[in-house]
């Protein structure tokens, strides 16, 4: 994903905020959250990193309000809280995909 990033040339200082698509529509976005939820799930798993069903519980609500509150989502509107919404139903994915592999036992 974005663990690093190579330039060629000199590198400076952007002076205003860089928006960043990562996603073309709503279609590609369900794509690259199931694809995401599962490699940062495994990842996870091979951390040792187990889920409960409290954090299944409160873990999405927590990051939506982390990322329409905190991070200012609120601010752009109707956008900011589908962004919003869409974080937290990843954190939620990946969060049952970490549960189900410690189902199975797998590492």
């Amino acid at each position: 994903m974005h663990e690093r990033m190579e330039v060629e040339g000199s590198v400076g200082r952007l002076k205003g905020r860089l928006i960043h698509h990562s996603y073309r529509s709503l279609d590609d976005y369900w794509r690259k959250l199931r694809r995401y939820a599962e490699w940062n799930a495994m990842e996870a798993r091979r951390r040792g990193v187990r889920v409960s069903a409290i954090q299944m519980i409160f873990h999405p609500g927590l990051r939506f309000l982390k990322a329409y509150l905190a991070q200012g989502g609120f601010l752009d509107g109707g956008h900011g809280l589908v962004v919003s919404l869409l974080t937290a139903i990843y954190a939620a994915a990946k969060d049952i995909r970490i549960w189900e592999m410690q189902q199975r036992g797998a590492e």
